[in-house]
């Protein structure tokens, strides 16, 4: 759950707390107005539409809720929103809530990762060429580590391509040699949708799954195509649910210890 959800900052309030205590017992509609700095019974009066928070008070709460920059503002700005009575002014507060929703529900602002600073030539090989984040990937594998030869095999690939692979990996500073085994220094990366070469990754990828669809390689592979009508509240609300999905699985990714590598697309557009 997340403040990127609402449209109306009491609910979130009422949301929020019955959410966020079972992670922290000490939160309570009563902490929350210590933190504003109102008595408890304002606070309700504010929660059952007798009242009004101010900016400050916005501020205070955000930042015991542990808000984040983006969060903290889209909240305050609902609050702008409740007390505006100006409707131009109101349209411009609106119309930046929309433009913090938007932009939350890029797949960066989900994914916490790390910036890895790649020099722009390297950068460019590595999105032009599948094969080289799937080596890279294969790499956080034990048995891949240590033997590149199964790496070979497993992609069809000469030995001299994989050791071609591995330079760049290298010059990138994403792996290094320890002895006999290769560390991967940095697992985790993602390309901004804004990046020059996010079509041109993107596109690779779902050739390599048509390939993959070809191939059969697999038997517990899934692959799901689906036409469908709806609206487009309905298309932002899967994408929203699939954000969420992408979010928990990282979490589960990132704990695990891999055996092997999988790769997952996923597209939802208007033909």
């Amino acid at each position: 759950m997340t403040v990127f959800e609402f449209t109306d900052y009491r609910k979130f309030l009422l949301a929020a707390v019955q959410h966020l205590k079972r992670k922290d017992a000490s939160l309570s509609f009563s902490s929350l107005a210590v933190a504003a700095k109102v008595q408890r019974s304002y606070l309700s009066q504010v929660l059952n539409r007798g009242g009004y928070l101010n900016a400050d008070q916005a501020y205070l709460i955000a930042k015991r809720l542990k808000l984040s920059e983006p969060e903290t503002r889209y909240f305050e700005l609902l609050v702008e929103v409740d007390r505006c009575q100006l409707s131009e002014r109101k349209a411009r507060l609106l119309a930046e809530l929309e433009r913090l929703k938007t932009q939350s529900q890029k797949t960066e602002s989900v994914l916490k990762r790390e910036k890895v600073e790649i020099a722009p030539d390297f950068l460019t090989t590595y999105y032009s060429d599948p094969r080289v984040p799937i080596v890279h990937m294969m790499l956080t594998v034990d048995h891949y580590s240590r033997d590149t030869q199964l790496i070979a095999r497993r992609l069809r690939l000469t030995s001299k391509k994989v050791q071609e692979i591995l330079s760049v990996l290298e010059n990138c500073r994403l792996i290094e040699w320890k002895g006999d085994q290769i560390v991967v220094l940095k697992s985790f990366l993602h390309l901004p949708v804004d990046s020059p070469l996010h079509r041109i990754h993107s596109s690779f990828f779902r050739m390599k799954a048509i390939e993959s669809i070809q191939d059969k390689r697999e038997d517990d592979d899934f692959f799901f195509t689906s036409s469908f009508s709806a609206t487009p509240a309905i298309k932002k609300r899967l994408k929203e649910k699939f954000l969420k999905l992408i979010q928990a699985a990282s979490k589960e990714i990132e704990a695990t210890d891999p055996t092997e590598v999988y790769h997952l697309n996923f597209d939802l557009f208007c033909p």
